[in-house]
């Protein structure tokens, strides 16, 4: 594989653990607020191959003991499989965030034991994924792909972009997955947007997070504002 971004250190990415994060490039949905466009065009800002990653994992290893994949949305990436193989081989704890929309590759590395941990992004409720996701989408493939991660160490988040969802659709979506073990609030920073019209935004309030998060936690085990 060869990945769009690296970042060669990072507390935040993988709970409990020192990580090193890799960036894929490409994505399925056009998410207006996504903080990563270039990668989102299928553009490389660098170019970073996998024996690069491979190499520092092995460096570090005993210091770092996390990989985490990110995007774009990784698992449109068949190579991924073998990659996440020798990183297993290193010995490296794995993470992936995902959009949800490929449940058959997350069996695939759920089953051969490839990740230790997985993010979904959840955009919307049922009924405006599409539009807020600005891309054709089959919302029963995410929620395929939560219910796979029953039993393992996984958490569902969602960005929190003023003005993008009405009040009561983030207590539709606590409702369509409550239950979840882990369900983080993210803050929206109008820095760097696919859309430019959404740098125009303010960032979002950190009293609506802790409002939210007040409001949403009797659904989770855990309720967390981020940012």
């Amino acid at each position: 594989m060869i990945f769009g971004g690296i970042q060669k250190l990072s507390a935040l990415d993988f709970p409990d653990h020192l990580a090193v994060t890799v960036f894929t490039v490409g994505c399925d949905f056009r998410c207006p607020y996504c903080q990563n466009p270039e990668l989102v065009r299928g553009e490389y800002p660098v170019e970073v191959p996998e024996d690069e990653v491979l190499k520092l994992l092995e460096e570090r290893k005993g210091f770092v003991d996390g990989l985490c994949v990110t995007g774009g949305e990784p698992l449109l990436h068949r190579d991924i499989v073998p990659f996440l193989r020798k990183v297993k081989e290193i010995g490296i704890d794995i993470k992936v965030d995902t959009n949800g929309h490929h449940p058959d590759l997350l069996r695939e590395l759920l089953e051969d034991g490839l990740v230790d941990y997985v993010a979904v992004d959840i955009k919307a409720p049922p009924s405006r994924y599409q539009e807020v996701v600005r891309a054709q989408v089959d919302v029963s493939k995410v929620e395929e792909s939560v219910k796979l991660l029953k039993g393992v160490p996984h958490e569902l988040r969602t960005t929190v972009v003023p003005g993008l969802l009405e009040d009561g659709e983030y207590e539709e979506i606590a409702k369509w997955f409550e239950g979840a073990p882990r369900y983080a609030l993210q803050a929206f920073r109008p820095t760097k947007t696919l859309d430019p019209e959404f740098r125009k935004l303010d960032p979002t309030p950190p009293e609506l997070l802790r409002d939210l998060c007040c409001r949403l936690s009797p659904y989770f085990a855990e309720c967390e504002v981020r940012g």
